[in-house]
Formats: structure tokens, C-alpha cells, sequence
């Protein structure tokens, strides 16, 4: 039982440390919208200015690529966590099931 206790604390200890990391992630990527958003807003505002679009536009590109990233990371988080999370859940009641 002790095992099982020890397991479950873990287990709390992981899904909080792992929504942590998801809220970081999140945050990053917000940041990042909120940068493209304003840097699009610019493109805009500057729509006759030929040498400053070309400038936009590649930092429109590398924010898209860059909140891409970090999604597919987010994703990838998510599944290996809640994966992790989902074993951890199954090693915890198999001890709980034990006799000492």
C-alpha cells in the first residue's frame, strides 16, 4: 500500500509538473501571436512601402514558422504526457492491488 501512495503522489507530482510545462508553452505561443498579429498590423499600415513589406513579410514568415513549431512541441507534450500519465494511473492501481 505504501508503494501505491508513494506512486499516486507521483503521479500528482507528474500531471502538475506537466501542466506547467503545457502553460509555458502555451504562453510562448500566445506571445508569439500577439507579435505576428502586431507585425501584420504594421505590414498594413505600411501596404504602399515596397522595402518595408519585403521586411514584413519575412518576419511574418519566421513567426508562423516559429508558432508552428511550438505547437507541434505543445502536441507532442500532450501525448507523451498524458501517456505517461495514463501508465503511471495503471502501475499505481497494480500496486494498490498488492497485498503488503
Amino acid at each position: 500500500m505504501t508503494a501505491a501512495i508513494a506512486c499516486g503522489m507521483y503521479e500528482i507530482y507528474d500531471i502538475w509538473s506537466l501542466s506547467m510545462e503545457l502553460s509555458e508553452l502555451t504562453q510562448e505561443v500566445l506571445v508569439l501571436e500577439g507579435m505576428l498579429h502586431r507585425t501584420e498590423e504594421a505590414c498594413f499600415r505600411n501596404i504602399e512601402r515596397v522595402d518595408v513589406l519585403e521586411i514584413f513579410d519575412k518576419r511574418i514568415a519566421f513567426l508562423k514558422s516559429e508558432i508552428y513549431e511550438l505547437n507541434k512541441k505543445l502536441a507532442r507534450v500532450r501525448i507523451l504526457g498524458y501517456a505517461t500519465d495514463a501508465g503511471l494511473t495503471l502501475v499505481c492501481l497494480g500496486l494498490a492491488r498488492l497485498p503488503f
